[in-house]
C-alpha cells in the first residue's frame, strides 16, 4: 500500500526533472536547426517501447497473476507452459480492451488532466516507465521480488507533475477530472474487495449446497 503512494509522489518529481531536461533538450535542438519535431517523435516512440515493458514487466502480473497456481494444477502443465499461456491469454485481453474501451482512458489522459505536447508527453512517459520499471526491478534485486505498483496512478501522477511543471500559475489543469481520478482510485479498493468477497460467499454457497 505504502507503494501506491510513494509510486505516485515519485512519478510526480521524475516528470518535473524530465520536463526540464527535455525542454533544454528541444530548445538546443531548435537551436541548432536539427529536426527537432522528428527527433523528439522518435523519443517519445522509444518511451512507450519502455512503457510497455515495465507494463509487461509490473502490470501484467496483476491481471494474470492470481490464476497462475490454479491453472498449472487444474490444467496439469508445467510452470513455464502455465505462464506462456496466461501470457497470451492477457495479452489478447489487453489489446481488445485498448482497442475497444482503451481510448476513452486514452482520452481522459491524454485532454482532460492538462493539455499535452511533444515535450510534456514525452516526460510524462518517460516518468512513468522509469517509475514502473524500478519499483519492478529494484526491490526484485534487493529482495527477491518486485513490488505491484499500479501504472495508471503512475501515468497520471506523472502528468500532473508535467502540468504543474508547465503551467505556474495552474490555471490550465483541470483540477475536477484529478479529482474524478482521485476518487475512483480510492473507490476501487473497497469496491474490489466487497466484489471479491461476495462472489466468494456465493461460489461456495453453489458448491456445498
Amino acid at each position: 500500500m505504502l507503494s501506491w503512494i510513494t509510486s505516485t509522489a515519485l512519478s510526480i518529481v521524475l516528470a518535473i526533472i524530465f520536463y526540464k531536461v527535455f525542454s533544454r533538450v528541444a530548445l538546443f535542438l531548435e537551436l541548432k536547426k536539427y529536426r527537432s519535431e522528428a527527433i523528439m517523435m522518435g523519443l517519445i516512440i522509444a518511451s512507450l517501447v519502455f512503457s510497455a515493458y515495465s507494463f509487461g514487466a509490473n502490470d501484467f502480473g496483476n491481471a494474470i497473476g492470481v490464476y497462475y497456481t490454479v491453472a498449472s494444477k487444474c490444467i496439469g502443465t508445467p510452470d513455464i507452459s502455465t505462464r506462456i499461456m496466461l501470457a497470451l491469454i492477457g495479452s489478447i485481453g489487453i489489446m481488445i480492451g485498448g482497442y475497444t474501451v482503451g481510448k476513452r482512458v486514452i482520452n481522459t489522459v491524454a485532454h482532460k488532466i492538462t493539455r499535452l505536447d511533444l515535450v510534456t508527453g514525452l516526460s510524462a512517459e518517460y516518468s512513468n516507465a522509469l517509475t514502473v520499471w524500478t519499483y519492478t526491478i529494484i526491490p526484485c534485486i534487493l529482495f527477491g521480488y518486485d513490488i505491484l505498483v499500479s501504472t495508471t496512478h503512475a501515468g497520471a501522477s506523472s502528468i500532473i507533475g508535467v502540468g504543474i511543471t508547465k503551467n505556474k500559475d495552474f490555471k490550465n489543469i483541470n483540477w475536477n477530472t484529478i479529482r474524478d481520478v482521485v476518487k475512483s482510485w480510492l473507490l476501487t479498493i473497497p469496491i474490489t474487495a466487497s466484489l471479491s468477497f461476495i462472489l466468494r460467499l456465493g461460489i461456495h454457497y453453489f458448491l456445498y449446497l
